[in-house]
């Protein structure tokens, strides 16, 4: 049996406490404002789906399991330069795994080489289909394999993309989007089109990838259906927080070219925080709403600033997202009482504030053209509120 398989099947492995003291050792919680991510080693880090328990672990992999023990993840690091190129990385893997491979491609992850392929393999009497990630890099080599239990697959495969485009490489990593998201549009982005936003009363000018906004879309369906399955459970909290925040991760880095042409004429050394909060808030407040006919029902937050339309989700998202470029702390309010979503922020100002960790952020309402720290009475009940905070190298928690 493959040395890099064996750890991930439960049925022929359990290492009980053992394994948690090492976990704990090893895989610790990356920070307070990503709780759910779990960092392995000095580099990696990874959003494991709600309910997804830690299998094996050893020095340099890591596995883990779905609750029915019948959808997996395994991940393994290397030091850098150890093949010739990445091409080579995914043959030996393969050949480890002793898996007949159905198709792959090779593509750009942040700069570094990659390469995705659909597999097939077996180990004692056990089939399994599923997916291999190799990253291969001067400084890390990095393989993680995504599988299930033959005839499996179809019913985990959202499931399998979601946990393997969680990973992350460096700090810098847990704000880019992920490797699965990066084989449909590679970041830095490729080809641009040009587009024009009014803002302000202005035609202003920008350079956006259609082929990257189209990939988040991807990212928000994907990640709803995942999402779904939690209904009603224990988990339906964990696993909308994870859903937003893998959404934001996507488009961080994305929305650069939109938060660099909105500066021009926005500028923070020009404007108070909360003068920035006021003005943005306003921008999103007159796009049109309109809700996607998806199970997400969110457009993409980059499709709504260049369209001027969007649900409570796209806004709250896209607003969220440019105050943290702007670095002013913002957080996302979701609420399945209400129905609704919203955002909040750390600045000065009068009205309703809705309590995070130490902090009080001031309620913004992207849907209705109010004031920030207005909000409807029928909806001011904060305990029916969850307080979402984001991954934000610029922003201080």
């Amino acid at each position: 049996m493959s040395s890099f398989i064996k750890a991930a099947l439960p049925a022929l492995e359990r290492k009980g406490a053992a394994v948690l003291f090492v976990f704990l050792c090893l895989l610790v919680p990356a920070g307070k404002s990503w709780g759910e991510y779990l960092q392995f080693g000095e580099e990696l880090f990874v959003n494991l789906p709600a309910s997804w328990q830690v299998q094996g672990i050893e020095e340099n992999k890591f596995s883990a399991v779905n609750q029915a023990e019948e959808a997996y993840f395994l991940l393994k690091q290397h030091p850098g330069g150890q093949f010739q190129d990445v091409n080579q990385m995914h043959s030996t893997v393969a050949a480890e795994l002793g898996a007949h491979v159905y198709a792959g491609s090779s593509y750009a992850h942040s700069g570094m080489d990659a390469h995705l392929s659909q597999v097939e393999f077996q180990q004692q009497d056990r089939r399994f289909q599923g997916y291999v990630l190799c990253i291969e890099s001067p400084r890390i080599d990095v393989v993680v394999v995504g599988f299930a239990l033959k005839g499996k697959l179809s019913t985990y495969q959202d499931t399998l993309f979601s946990a393997m485009d969680s990973l992350a490489i460096g700090d810098r990593g847990l704000v880019e989007p992920g490797p699965i998201s990066q084989s449909v549009s590679p970041y830095p982005a490729q080809d641009v089109e040009r587009f024009e936003i009014q803002f302000e009363g202005r035609q202003v000018p920008l350079a956006l990838s259609n082929a990257a906004i189209d990939a988040t879309q991807d990212v928000i369906e994907r990640e709803a259906r995942v999402l779904s399955v939690y209904g009603g459970t224990e988990y339906a909290e964990a696993a909308w927080k994870r859903y937003y925040r893998l959404v934001y991760r996507d488009l961080f880095v994305r929305s650069r070219p939109l938060y660099s042409a909105l500066q021009t004429y926005l500028s923070p050394q020009d404007h108070k925080p909360e003068e920035i909060a006021a003005v943005l808030l306003a921008w999103v407040q007159s796009f049109e709403y309109e809700r996607l006919e998806s199970l997400s029902d969110c457009l993409s937050p980059l499709r709504a600033a260049v369209e001027n339309r969007g649900d409570c989700d796209s806004r709250g998202l896209l607003y969220t997202m440019l105050l943290h470029h702007y670095q002013i702390d913002a957080i996302l309010m979701v609420s399945s009482v209400y129905k609704h979503s919203m955002a909040a922020v750390d600045v000065d100002g009068q009205g309703a504030r809705f309590p995070l960790d130490e902090k009080r952020y001031l309620v913004a309402e992207t849907t209705d053209q109010v004031e920030l720290g207005l909000i409807d009475q029928n909806m001011s009940n904060t305990n029916a509120w969850i307080g979402i905070d984001f991954i934000n190298p610029r922003i201080t928690h």
